[in-house]
């Protein structure tokens, strides 16, 4: 008898369960003084409709951030955003990080659009959807911050034709 009650309940539970739909990945609100020294706020601070995050988690993927930086400068209608991404650390520790990054960025790289977060970090990933830390993530957002379209790992033809079509044909 306990078993057919726990059948009955199964298939009167199952289906809201399988409907259940998943949030869009989004960017979560975050603040902190880009590389020029200035507070910004994101997405609030989105000036572009289209705007390309490119998340690094670790010093080796600087090569794979200008590699990305570089292959999407000339790309139309979106602002790039280059995103250190950290656990939440103390003032001093901040201060030598951003320190760190600004003497180690080629002069032609606009600092106002270098900006290191420092947040909880499982649930920045979680917001974004992001699974892995292993390689850098390419975000392309709408100026709410939502999720358009994304990739990680290094730079290839495939990824940029695909980035550079769904912004040709994205309207904004």
């Amino acid at each position: 008898m306990r078993s057919l009650r726990n059948l009955v309940l199964l298939l009167l539970i199952t289906p809201f369960a399988l409907t259940q739909v998943t949030q869009p990945a989004a960017l979560p609100a975050v603040s902190g003084y880009a590389l020029d020294r200035t507070k910004v706020a994101l997405p609030a601070d989105f000036a572009s409709p289209l705007n390309l995050l490119i998340l690094l988690f670790q010093r080796d993927q600087e090569p794979q951030v200008d590699a990305w930086a570089l292959a999407v400068r000339d790309v139309v209608g979106m602002q790039v955003w280059l995103m250190p991404v950290s656990a939440r650390e103390n003032g001093v520790y901040r201060w030598w990080l951003n320190a760190s990054f600004r003497s180690n960025l080629p002069a032609a790289q606009p600092r106002h659009f270098v900006l290191p977060v420092y947040v909880n970090k499982p649930q920045f990933l979680g917001a974004l959807q992001v699974g892995s830390e292993k390689d850098v993530v390419v975000l392309l957002t709408d100026k709410a911050g939502k999720v358009l379209w994304r990739t990680s790992g290094p730079v290839a033809d495939d990824k940029k034709m695909a980035l550079m079509n769904f912004v040709r044909s994205s309207g904004h």
